[in-house]
């Protein structure tokens, strides 16, 4: 449902899509960039969360 509720108007926030929502080839490739980056940046935060808690989760694993 919400599919059907989305217009062809441009997003007033993004600034690099056109009239009719479509990107060129190197916008593509800069949304790719932010992405990885933020996801990047995501695994490295739960990294360094579970890092701080490693004592707690190696206790907490049963032993075969």
């Amino acid at each position: 449902m919400a599919a059907s509720l989305r217009t062809a108007v441009p997003n007033p926030i993004d600034p690099v899509e056109d009239a009719h929502g479509a990107m060129g080839f190197m916008e593509h490739l800069d949304e790719l960039r932010k992405r990885l980056i933020r996801n990047c940046l995501g695994v490295a935060g739960g990294m360094v969360v579970a890092f701080v808690f490693i004592d707690r989760l190696v206790a907490s694993t049963p032993l075969r």
